[in-house]
């Protein structure tokens, strides 16, 4: 692959790249000519540089179990071929990884749909992770140059620049919530009292809050609860470092979420519990939200464009303490219905629901104020009504 990258920068020679557990690494300079080369740019919005001038790498990718599936099965470019079918496979990823290749000079959302549609086809696997693992170090390298290009649009040579600064959060703010955290509660339930529609989608959330402010919701905060199942044997969230691991799918490419969990970390530093022990508890769990998450690139079905109008969302993370909970049927009057096998795990699922939902009534309703304070402002203001009244 890298092999292919170097060719396509002009490049006189290239070593092969080697599949590896963290990706597709390279021997010598390919790995710099695969992430850091561009005749005029990277993505359209860095200076010029050569690939062999650059000598700065990147980290790795780690690998992910976000498909089933690890980098390091991926199939070797240069190793020994054990079979002739091992080899045309290996010949056939090489030549995908010079089509792929052009991805990392400029993103093109189409090729990325015609390429994606094509390892699909052929039923290649490596095709589709290799295609991944493209889109994960394109979002890692807009973050590093600060600022991505737009694909053209009516004939255009060029598209639009935008720098991450004027469209990101000055800061990001991670903060953890748990039960004590809270300074409202459950309200009772009135009589005659009509419930919010709940409506049900079979697009990905992400989609779905990408559509919000397209219907008229634009100035109206959106939360989006995402589900984390990616930790280390250490209890510390891989997210960040896999670029994956979290649903909906794409959201750690498609956003700046990944500035948010570094936050997160650090307000962990000092904390004996890992997160791992906070977000998957079975009784009090803890939750983080993130403010102002900036979604600046679109859906795989479109290729995962860069956005020329990014938009901000709050996100919850949320771990639920049964990675793959058991169903069970029940009879009921008005016919069969699943819940959980496990009286615990349906007992913490309802106790994370109402978390979610009291944290967001309190940020949205409140902005985060104290609201046994507010309740303390406005008994103040009605004695001195009254004062004034009387």
């Amino acid at each position: 692959f890298a092999a292919g990258v170097g060719a396509a920068a002009g490049a006189t020679s290239a070593p092969a790249a080697v599949a590896s557990g963290y990706g597709y690494a390279a021997q010598g300079d390919a790995a710099t000519a695969l992430m850091a080369f561009g005749p005029d740019s990277w993505l359209g919005c860095q200076t010029a540089r050569s690939a062999a001038g650059n000598k700065k790498q990147l980290p790795p990718l780690e690998t992910d179990g976000e498909h089933g599936q690890d980098h390091a099965t991926a199939v070797s470019l240069d190793l020994p071929a054990t079979s002739p079918a091992a080899a045309a496979r290996s010949e056939e990823l090489s030549l995908f990884g010079k089509e792929a290749g052009v991805l990392l000079i400029r993103w093109q959302p189409d090729l990325f749909s015609k390429l994606l549609e094509k390892a699909s086809n052929l039923g290649r696997g490596d095709f589709v992770r290799l295609l991944q693992d493209i889109v994960r170090r394109s979002t890692l390298k807009c973050f590093e140059n600060g600022c991505y290009e737009t694909a053209p649009e009516g004939g255009a040579l060029r598209g639009t620049v935008l720098q991450l600064k004027d469209i990101t959060a000055q800061a990001a703010s991670a903060e953890w919530f748990g039960r004590s955290s809270l300074s409202v509660s459950v309200p009772p339930i009135e009589k005659g009292l009509i419930a919010p529609p709940v409506i049900f989608s079979a697009r990905s959330a992400l989609d779905v809050a990408a559509e919000l402010p397209k219907k008229g919701f634009g100035r109206h905060p959106i939360i989006l609860v995402a589900e984390i199942a990616g930790f280390d044997e250490h209890g510390d969230m891989t997210i960040d470092r896999t670029m994956g691991g979290l649903n909906p799918e794409g959201l750690m490419v498609r956003t700046d979420l990944v500035r948010f969990v570094k936050q997160a970390r650090n307000n962990m530093r000092d904390a004996n519990a890992t997160f791992e022990d906070h977000l998957r508890a079975s009784k009090d769990p803890y939750i983080i939200l993130c403010r102002d998450v900036t979604v600046f690139r679109g859906p795989k079905e479109e290729g995962y464009p860069f956005l020329r109008e990014p938009f901000r969302i709050h996100v919850f993370i949320v771990g639920m303490s049964e990675q793959r909970p058991v169903p069970q049927t029940v009879s009921s009057p008005t016919g069969p219905t699943e819940w959980y096998q496990s009286e615990s795990g349906h007992t913490a699922l309802l106790e994370r629901l109402n978390l979610t939902s009291l944290v967001a009534i309190q940020e949205l309703c409140y902005q985060g104020e104290n609201i046994n304070q507010l309740q303390q402002q406005q008994q103040q203001q009605q004695q001195q009504q009254q004062q004034q009244q009387q």
